[in-house]
């Protein structure tokens, strides 16, 4: 094998490439930004057990994020502070993978190889550096797994084993919900496919679930009593067998992640020398049934996304990591990709994919982002080996455009939260839903009232002297005086109308 980079360096360089991404790009809606607004909304109301957006309780997803960002507000609300927090856990997955890689016998080449592939991977680049829960959960599938893993060498039972799986798994709740089991049941079903000896599953599945379940219910039951019965039901059915049997948003045909696969394997698993076929040995067969496995039952579910899969590239990144070959060659491959990268960005901002996207990148942008990507792809056709340098490149000059350009601006909800907070406390937007935009951004301490109809918007307006309604103009119904404002923001218009302005 040749050299890799020293497992110390490749953290601090991932670290290094979060931190830099949530200092180049905006905190972006709609994931980002509500996110923040809800954390930001439990300081506000101490709501500690039962999360709330935009004054109603949230019941989508548990509240281990909003509380990691609020301890790291303790001395300041920081949104740089909360945006580091998810990204934290990106860095925790990264060493687990090669702990979990070497417990498995692997040998540490093959554990920092893995390091190594996963954090130059497109994918968990993009995704780890993202405001969300999809890391969390990876954290506590490869805690789990791993766990599982020392159980299954073990000659004897022992609970304590049994019970750190089912705080593995009590963690995985905790950050996305049940969803943790889609990823850790597979490897647990196929214990006997794997294990060199199969251990007693029963009692010990037992033993973790009271683990899980107790851990759980130290939030959960409080939670439900205060959350009342609309968010007991959303808890306990209707996030999770709901969303299974027919999405709520994100349907998707069964062959939706076959077209994008390639997307996760960029750039290590589109080289030839990355696909050798191995003897299933124990480590082996693991690695296939735990990526494998959730991908067949997320492809079943109505419901799903790419970053679904984030918690999948550790075992990606290791069994690519087993195939490692002597000398990495048709570097032209992850290079030509780059190029068209490049190529697309300057395609973007010359209106060839349309004008709301060649109004988020001008063509100067294009061609300062453009030029280091093609020097990079040129160096890495030259040195294959220096292949770890182009999903670095890639993510890198995707952040670039946002501070560079008008990308930043437009998709930042910075302008609109800072003329809404004036108002705070008399705002209305027309609309059903409401993803809570603006509300971390501005600072704001009130929910907005929401306005579906023309009866709606009178009604505010007559009741609110000091009232402003935020809307968007293309979308009926709409006030029928002038706006006194409009500013563009995710690609589309947004006015703001003030009550006082009403003839």
């Amino acid at each position: 094998m040749m050299p890799r980079p020293d497992r110390f360096y490749i953290l601090v360089g991932f670290t290094l490439l979060m931190v830099s991404g949530v200092l180049l790009r905006p905190m972006m809606p709609i994931d980002e930004t509500r996110y923040l607004s809800v954390a930001w909304e439990m300081r506000l109301g101490d709501h500690w057990l039962v999360p709330f957006k935009n004054g109603t309780p949230y019941d989508h997803k548990p509240p281990l994020l909003f509380w990691l960002m609020n301890l790291v507000w303790l001395p300041g609300v920081s949104e740089t502070a909360a945006r580091l927090v998810a990204p934290a856990f990106s860095v925790a997955t990264l060493w687990a993978t090669g702990r979990v890689s070497d417990a498995m016998g692997l040998g540490r080449d093959t554990g920092t190889a893995a390091m190594l592939i996963l954090t130059t991977g497109a994918a968990f680049l993009f995704y780890g550096g993202e405001t969300g829960f999809d890391t969390m959960l990876a954290l506590s599938v490869v805690l789990a797994v791993w766990q599982l893993w020392r159980i299954a060498q073990d000659q004897t039972f022992k609970t304590g084993q049994w019970a750190l799986f089912g705080a593995a798994l009590a963690l995985g709740v905790m950050s996305k919900g049940p969803v943790v089991f889609v990823h850790v049941l597979p490897p647990l079903a196929g214990l006997w496919l794997w294990a060199p000896r199969t251990p007693r599953v029963v009692p010990g599945v037992a033993v973790a679930l009271a683990a899980c379940i107790g851990l759980v219910g130290l939030w959960l039951l409080p939670a439900l009593v205060l959350g009342g019965a609309d968010y007991r039901e959303a808890v306990l059915w209707t996030q999770t067998a709901g969303r299974t049997v027919s999405s709520f948003a994100h349907a998707h045909p069964v062959w939706y992640y076959l077209p994008l696969l390639p997307v996760l394997l960029f750039p290590w698993g589109w080289l030839p020398g990355f696909w050798k076929r191995l003897p299933l040995d124990a480590p082996e067969r693991l690695l296939w049934i735990a990526t494998l496995g959730p991908l067949l039952i997320f492809s079943l579910i109505s419901g799903k996304q790419l970053h679904y899969l984030v918690p999948q590239l550790p075992w990606i990144a290791i069994l690519l990591a087993r195939r490692w070959p002597d000398r990495i060659r048709h570097g032209w491959i992850p290079a030509s990709i780059l190029i068209v990268l490049a190529i697309a960005f300057c395609l973007l901002a010359f209106g060839v994919a349309g004008d709301e996207a060649a109004l988020l990148l001008t063509w100067p942008i294009a061609i300062t982002v453009a030029i280091p990507l093609l020097a990079v792809a040129g160096v890495i056709a030259l040195r294959p080996g220096l292949t770890m340098l182009a999903g670095p490149a890639a993510i890198t000059a995707l952040h670039l455009c946002y501070t560079l350009g008008p990308a930043g601006d437009i998709m930042s909800p910075a302008r609109l939260a800072q003329r809404l907070a004036p108002a705070d406390g008399h705002i209305a937007m027309i609309s059903s839903v409401y993803h809570a935009d603006f509300h971390f951004a501005g600072r704001l301490q009130h929910p907005f009232k929401l306005l579906t109809t023309p009866e709606d918007i009178e009604r505010f307006a007559k009741s609110d002297p000091k009232g402003v309604i935020l809307g968007q103009p293309e979308r009926a119904p709409m006030p029928s005086w002038p706006p006194a404002e409009t500013i563009y923001y995710r690609n589309e218009n947004w006015a703001l109308w003030s009550t006082k302005d009403k003839p």
